[in-house]
């Protein structure tokens, strides 16, 4: 078996993931104005320290509708948030300049109970600026047909080497586009390279989109593109799925999926199912991308991603079950995938939050939990987070910046086989070891398998893992090997 030099620099591929897989750590949940009659109600931190969440309690006025975006360090800590009215820091104190977000006619409405815009902010890293960080918001300045619809999308920046870590507001308020935006709705997806972001913004009434490519230097306009199969309009939520390859959004009634092209930024394939809606469902798929959830309300139904026909593999999970928490029946609307591997809904002024346990199993397996997670205050809110685990496209041509990192070394001596290989998978060493490891990584640099062994021989078996084209890394000795694995 012969291995080149294009394999070593998968150690490097792992880098955005190592760096960035804890920024979604901390969520800040809430109410959207004052309670009375003993109802408990205020700001909670989330925290994904262990696998059920830590509920801290914030001693202070601020509220938080449906805008909600929040962002840690690389190490899971606590930065800052915004509720769409002013970004706060992990005191609840708001930045310096970082009042009136958004201002305008809708700002003065709402800026005792925060902006009522799902999706309405997201917050990523200036990549190669350490403490530097874009907030992507808009404003909601006109009402048609039942729907708000943005006139524009802005950004602030945030440098958090200001005021003793605490952070300031050194942009706010910026034009990005303006446009006549079909969304209210913000995402975004890592680029192949395992580096930049997409952001795609929708142009409302037709179907073309424009799309922007957030790099070290700032924001690239990447230019407008169309898609036959869809005219967009006002959504109720929209994502990628984690491994980058899948886009879908909820509006009309109708879920949509796309395949996406991180290289380009490319929608295409699009298809759409049907779910009866009132304009407060939600979707998310699961942590392997194979399953993808949708509500509308007050049910949540399950697709398998891989199915012939994804339409026709629609399963009915559960409805709400229509118990007062503790005056009024919590429902199921936007979802967010958790650092912990569950998937997370805002139930709508309720004392809990419904969860799916364990997302990547198929049809009740799946396990859904109408209260699983009960809260010691009111919440009316889930956080927008994108994937920051998502790794480059290794193979994809557009990896450039892991192929610019490529070190010699000597060619692998241990054998790795059959490959292409199917259930079973044999590991010669070299050299006897006291430890080794070996490391399994799919196209996303998503690590799917981790074997470690005393013996000089070891085989491993493949039966779970999907068929497809996988990286690996051998440890042991004291020195690292690397290699391509295809599975059949």
């Amino acid at each position: 078996m012969k291995y080149y030099n294009i394999y070593i620099v998968f150690a490097f591929l792992l880098f955005p993931i190592m760096s960035y897989g804890q920024r979604d750590n901390s969520w800040m949940i809430g109410y959207n104005y004052f309670v009375t009659g003993g109802v408990p109600a205020g700001p909670m931190l989330m925290t994904f320290d262990n696998q059920v969440p830590t509920i801290t309690i914030i001693q202070d006025t601020a509220n938080i509708n449906v805008c909600n975006a929040s962002i840690s360090d690389t190490l899971g800590n606590f930065l800052f948030y915004t509720n769409g009215i002013d970004i706060r820091d992990k005191n609840n104190n708001i930045l310096e300049n970082g009042d009136s977000l958004n201002y305008g006619d809708l700002w003065e409405t709402w800026h005792d109970a925060g902006l009522p815009v799902q999706q309405g902010a997201l917050i990523l890293p200036f990549e190669e600026h350490p403490n530097e960080y874009f907030i992507i918001h808009n404003t909601l300045k006109e009402y048609l047909q039942a729907n708000y619809y943005p006139t524009e999308i802005l950004f602030s920046r945030v440098d958090m080497s200001l005021n003793q870590g605490l952070g300031a507001v050194v942009e706010k308020n910026q034009i990005l586009l303006t446009q006549d935006i079909a969304d209210v709705a913000i995402d975004a997806c890592r680029h192949g390279n395992g580096r930049d972001w997409w952001l795609i913004f929708q142009e409302k009434f037709t179907n073309c989109y424009y799309r922007f490519l957030l790099t070290p230097d700032g924001f690239e306009d990447k230019g407008k593109m169309c898609i036959d199969g869809i005219v967009f309009d006002a959504v109720a939520q929209k994502k990628y799925s984690p491994d980058g390859t899948k886009f879908a959004r909820l509006q009309d009634n109708r879920a949509y999926f796309m395949d996406f092209d991180r290289c380009n930024g490319i929608f295409s394939n699009v298809s759409s199912s049907y779910v009866s809606t009132q304009g407060y469902g939600g979707l998310s798929f699961s942590p392997n991308s194979r399953y993808f959830y949708l509500t509308n309300g007050d049910s949540l139904f399950q697709y398998d991603m891989t199915a012939t026909d994804i339409h026709n593999s629609k399963f009915f999970i559960a409805k709400a079950d229509g118990m007062l928490d503790p005056y009024s029946p919590g429902g199921i609307t936007t979802a967010q995938l958790a650092p912990n591997g569950k998937i997370y809904f805002n139930a709508g002024s309720v004392l809990s939050v419904p969860v799916i346990q364990y997302p990547d199993s198929a049809g009740l397996s799946c396990h859904f939990e109408q209260h699983g997670l009960v809260l010691p205050r009111l919440n009316n809110t889930i956080p927008n987070f994108p994937n920051f685990r998502l790794g480059a496209a290794f193979g994809s041509g557009c990896d450039s910046l892991t192929v610019s990192h490529q070190v010699a070394v000597s060619s692998a001596q241990s054998k790795v086989y059959p490959n292409p290989a199917h259930n079973t998978l044999y590991i010669e060493l070299s050299k006897q070891a006291q430890a080794a490891t070996f490391l399994l990584y799919d196209m996303a640099g998503k690590e799917v398998l981790a074997h470690r062994f005393s013996a000089k021989n070891t085989q491993l078996k493949l039966g779970i893992l999907p068929k497809g084209v996988y990286f690996y890394k051998l440890l042991f000795n004291n020195q690292q090997e690397y290699g391509k694995l295809l599975i059949e």
